[in-house]
């Protein structure tokens, strides 16, 4: 009667596998080909299709290699032991898929191919247990030490899976829980809508004011080191950023997608880096450039080609800064600013300076000997030379990030007045939307 029963599920099998065909090839058809694009990714965004449920698929095969190795344990039926490996066989090859398609998803969505994010690692840790359990069974001859062995390591890699999921609960990642309107507190929806009212204004406000021929908005990875983590592991302690901030900031750079404008944002860079890379592109073309950021660091980028807008009273009025408002600020050059904030130091970026200079001493001995190298070369700061040209180099906004295509651009209104109403926001979708006119 057994032998039967299994028989049966075996059948059944079969006849769910060759069903499942067809649903497949519709599946496919109908997310690669007859969904439309995303509104901000475009048509990257259709790997969810595959990335989705290759994730659901590892989950339910290593469920069940988790109940058929504890009936297995309990059992000891040699039935449970190979459908508990059928189970880690169909999970590997799903788990395999998800993060190789969460890799091609995270290229142009998070600027990298890979990074130590706690879901993307707890995930390839998952794996690697899983494959361990495959080697074991390979190595292990005795049938019986096979499957008690086996067992017990899908039971221990099983214990992973729910780390995997709550991971983006647990700690802060790139790979955030879907959120909407809908499914978070109130109190975060004001706070989200609040924030997005006022960042759209202000791309607006910035567009009609200055009438670029392109925009791009530079981000930080807050939870990947930069080189400037590395030279100094001080280097923007204390910082501390809430989880429902954290949610709202990742919606903004959809958001600027929406607009038609260029979202940059990458591994091992900073926001400023990206400006920085603007700046150069856009002057080595004989073009000119500005620059919207309350960083003073980005005052080094100020030319006659390049104006900094500062924000002052929040963002309700904006200073134009130049060369000259730098030397009347600062008393130093814009090329000099690195070397000043290297000397006088930077409470926002922890960085201590040399002992006993402040603003005016700097600007002084900038004034003096015309840079940071110059003073070290005549022995001032001797005892401290190296950690002053890690400082200077710190503050150093770097040119050589990588920077999405910045052709000519038209703002998509209609799109991102799409984007912004499916957010609830309906009054600022009219607003947006009336730009078009």
């Amino acid at each position: 009667m057994r032998r039967s029963a299994w028989l049966g599920i075996e059948a059944l099998g079969q006849v769910a596998g060759v069903a499942a065909v067809p649903v497949l090839a519709v599946g496919l058809y109908l997310g690669l080909v007859w969904a439309p694009p995303d509104a901000m990714m475009g048509n990257v965004q259709r790997i969810m299709y595959v990335h989705f449920p290759s994730w659901i698929a590892t989950a339910l095969a290593y469920l069940t290699a988790f109940v058929c190795s504890l009936l297995y344990l309990a059992r000891r039926r040699e039935a449970y032991d190979h459908l508990a490996q059928a189970g880690v066989e169909v999970g590997v090859l799903f788990n395999t898929t998800g993060l190789i398609t969460g890799s091609i998803w995270g290229r142009p969505t998070w600027g990298v191919w890979w990074t130590w994010d706690p879901r993307l690692t707890t995930t390839a840790i998952m794996l690697i247990i899983f494959v361990g359990y495959l080697l074991v069974r390979a190595f292990l001859e005795d049938p019986d030490a096979r499957a008690r062995v086996g067992a017990l390591v899908a039971i221990m890699g099983f214990i992973t899976l729910p780390i995997v999921y709550y991971s983006v609960q647990w700690w802060r990642t790139l790979h955030q829980p879907q959120s909407s309107p809908n499914t978070v507190d109130p109190k975060m929806v004001v706070a989200l809508r609040v924030m997005m009212v006022g960042f759209s204004n202000f791309l607006m406000r910035l567009w009609q004011a200055e009438a670029p021929r392109a925009v791009i908005v530079g981000w930080d990875t807050l939870f990947v080191p930069t080189y400037r983590h590395e030279l100094f592991a001080g280097y923007q302690g204390g910082r501390e950023f809430d989880d429902e901030l954290l949610e709202q900031l990742d919606l903004l750079p959809e958001l600027v997608r929406s607009f038609g404008f260029v979202a940059a944002k990458g591994e091992g860079y900073e926001a400023d880096d990206f400006l920085a890379a603007a700046v150069d592109q856009e002057e080595r073309r004989g073009g000119t450039a500005v620059v919207v950021t309350s960083d003073r660091d980005s005052f080094q980028l100020a030319s006659e080609r390049t104006t900094i807008l500062q924000p002052t009273r929040g963002v309700s009025e904006l200073a134009r800064v130049g060369p000259a408002e730098v030397r009347e600020r600062y008393g130093v050059e814009p090329a000099q600013v690195p070397d000043f904030i290297a000397l006088r130091g930077d409470p926002s970026d922890k960085l201590p300076g040399a002992r006993g200079v402040g603003p005016k001493t700097a600007a002084s001995l900038l004034a003096q000997y015309g840079s940071l190298e110059a003073m070290l070369e005549e022995g001032r700061f001797e005892a401290q030379a190296e950690e002053l040209r890690i400082y200077r180099r710190m503050a150093t906004l770097d040119a050589s990030a990588p920077l999405p295509p910045l052709a000519d651009q038209t703002p998509n209104w209609a799109e991102a007045s799409s984007f912004v109403r499916q957010l609830g926001m309906n009054a600022q979708a009219d607003r947006i939307a009336a730009q078009a006119a």
